[in-house]
């Protein structure tokens, strides 16, 4: 069994003929149907049925699909792995975080860290939580930065900030008139629920929807705040988002406003200090904390005019 046998078995279930699979991997029909063969006498049973000129994957061939994915997926990984092992330690950086985080954040902190390390490469990864999670489990990032998240035994969360999310209306909203929204005000509003993750709790949310049991009048949940800033513009509903991306959402013409009772969480940069690029690290974060102690997250107190 080789490589090049796996891609034709996996070329021909995904396109449904030996013609169109043979054009993707761009060889010839016989060459790949003989590939087949020769994949059938490795494995010792039919991966195919064949009538009249149709092939299609017997419930073999369909469990050997399956089993077969897995292994391209650890393949994947395996190819990461390589070229995390090929890189220059110490030219190299690879950063995660939040769209909002990369988008308004790490720029700023990007612009510091390579004026003084102009020969480091940085590569920024846009990841949502669980991707962010799986990529420090598996040492693919050197930093991660998020909201804290539980289950990250082998890797060191360094605080950075605790920030309050906003009350965030759709454009026009009757509560716009107000300076600070209380939870008592969105009683028969619809407002948009943030979702748990698997590796973090949106606690401070739960025990108000709980409270108020704003799953009645619920009709949408993310798990992501730009998208839930999305969901507001649109008129979908109130949300309670983090508050990173509040400027620009603001200037599409939502409103952003104080909530109270406060909705804290702390965002940290995860990182494994074991790492052979730890030193880089620490240098980043302490880029990352000078720039969150001059940087206005967000200017609450602003109307949209």
């Amino acid at each position: 069994m080789r490589l090049r046998h796996l891609e034709a078995f996996r070329a021909t279930v995904l396109e449904g003929s030996v013609t169109a699979a043979a054009a993707r991997l761009k060889t010839s029909q016989p060459t790949l149907s003989r590939m087949l063969t020769e994949l059938e006498e490795s494995v010792g049973f039919a991966l195919f049925q064949r009538k009249k000129g149709r092939i299609s994957p017997t419930a073999d061939g369909i469990l050997f699909y399956e089993k077969m994915s897995e292994v391209s997926g650890a393949l994947s990984r395996l190819k990461r792995a390589a070229e995390l092992i090929k890189r220059d330690s110490n030219k190299h950086l690879t950063i995660a975080g939040s769209p909002a985080l990369m988008t308004l954040f790490l720029p700023n902190v990007l612009k510091d860290f390579c004026a003084k390390y102009p020969d480091v490469q940085v590569d920024l990864l846009t990841q949502s939580i669980p991707e962010l999670f799986e990529s420090l489990q598996r040492s693919e990032v050197d930093l991660a930065f998020s909201i804290k998240l539980g289950g990250l035994k082998e890797h060191l969360q360094t605080d950075l900030i605790t920030q309050s999310y906003v009350c965030a209306l759709p454009p026009g909203h009757r509560l716009a008139e107000l300076d600070v929204i209380h939870d008592t005000d969105l009683k028969g509003e619809k407002v948009i629920l943030l979702r748990d993750f698997d590796n973090l709790d949106f606690t401070e949310h739960r025990s108000l929807i709980e409270k108020h049991d704003w799953w009645q009048n619920a009709n949408v949940t993310t798990q992501v705040s730009n998208v839930g800033y999305a969901l507001v513009l649109n008129g979908l509903g109130i949300g309670l988002l983090d508050p990173f991306s509040a400027k620009i959402w603001a200037a599409q013409g939502v409103h952003i406003r104080p909530f109270i009772p406060k909705l804290e969480y702390q965002f940290v940069v995860c990182f494994d200090p074991k790492s052979k690029n730890a030193s880089l690290s620490r240098d980043f974060i302490e880029f990352a904390k000078k720039i969150l102690s001059e940087q206005d997250i967000p200017a609450l107190n602003e109307r949209r005019k």
